[in-house]
């Protein structure tokens, strides 16, 4: 049983913040709701990391450790480039959050992270191509600012090929792309807003329950959030990182057919402190059911050891509760590299 939402008390409000030469997709919106010190707020489970929690987790024992110590699981990895030169539209994850989508002919790329973003951060997962394939890039999607999912030295490879592509992302991370390569076209968005894209494609940037910090003294200065990809023929929802919420069934009101949906399963453990700012396996699975959408695609596992959990146990505890439950979605569980096309035959991978 999920808890009841918690609201913003509106009155720790003291402006909205939107971007003005962008149109807004829900009635009433004011804009992305921020406190006297300039930083965003979550307009449900308002949050704001506290590094005593932070201590309190760390200093307690894993219960997860033993499991973690003889775990030996490895995502699944197709070392190919037949999702660049197929053509086709679809998906193609490049592992965490990091993944290729085709729509109308266009490449997309999210949250590129292609290697270890810090010296703590030891990536498990293969990459199934060189970014250096990536010179047909058209748009990159930068959901939030955490290392994990804006990670500069994976940009800096993007931008040496990508000579053409355009960048859309949340309110006050542009600039800090443009440090990186001041010549490339960025857009910023607020929640429920509409970017301006063309190509017969309409792209949406989304509420998420979760929080932004690259700094110490930068704590949800830049705006965390979804992406949404829709064209009259395909609907992708990208949901980066985020906590349980709200936010998934008004999404899925708002956009009644989507197509698949990419969800985060894993850093979930313990939930008493990741919870704010993902979801757990089983929340992710009510989450793809909030957003009526026809296929989970999960994601956020497998690639860093961000929690208390094995690399292993999103994905098995994810698959097991999947088959135990009667849901109206189908679970789709890609390898890395492993093309995902619409009305072709879905991947389901690992047995355990």
């Amino acid at each position: 049983m999920h808890k009841t939402y918690k609201e913003l008390d509106n009155s720790k409000v003291t402006q909205y913040l939107t971007n003005p030469t962008l149109p807004i997709i829900k009635a009433n919106w004011k804009g992305n709701p921020m406190s006297a010190s300039g930083r965003f707020l979550n307009h449900q489970y308002p949050f704001v990391p506290q590094f005593a929690d932070i201590l309190k987790w760390k200093s307690k024992t894993n219960p997860e450790l033993a499991d973690k110590k003889k775990d030996s699981f490895r995502v699944d990895t197709i070392e190919t480039d037949a999702f660049l030169t197929s053509g086709k539209d679809g998906i193609c994850w490049i592992g965490h959050a990091t993944f290729l989508f085709r729509v109308k002919g266009k490449l997309f790329l999210t949250d590129p992270v292609f290697s270890s973003p810090s010296l703590l951060m030891k990536r498990f997962s293969k990459l199934p191509f060189s970014p250096g394939r990536l010179d047909d890039l058209d748009y990159l999607l930068i959901s939030h600012d955490h290392r994990d999912h804006l990670d500069e030295s994976s940009l800096k490879s993007v931008f040496r090929v990508a000579d053409r592509v355009e960048v859309f992302t949340g309110l006050r991370i542009g600039s800090f792309i443009q440090n990186i390569k001041p010549t490339v076209k960025v857009q910023e968005a607020g929640w429920y807003q509409q970017y301006s894209i063309g190509d017969g494609i309409e792209l949406f940037y989304l509420p998420a329950r979760h929080w932004c910090k690259r700094g110490l003294t930068d704590t949800n200065y830049r705006l965390w959030g979804s992406f949404l990809i829709r064209t009259p023929l395909l609907t992708i929802y990208f949901g980066a990182d985020s906590g349980y919420g709200g936010h998934f069934k008004e999404i899925g009101e708002l956009f009644p057919n989507i197509d698949f949906a990419l969800l985060g399963i894993g850093a979930y453990k313990p939930e008493w402190f990741m919870e704010a700012s993902h979801t757990s396996p089983e929340k992710a699975l009510q989450a793809a059911e909030d957003l009526k959408c026809k296929h989970f695609i999960p994601m956020h596992y497998g690639t860093f050891d961000l929690a208390d959990e094995s690399l292993s146990d999103p994905i098995r505890t994810a698959k097991q509760l999947f088959e135990q439950g009667n849901y109206s979605f189908q679970l789709v569980v890609p390898g890395v590299g492993e093309p995902v096309y619409a009305g072709e035959k879905m991947p389901y991978r690992y047995s355990f």
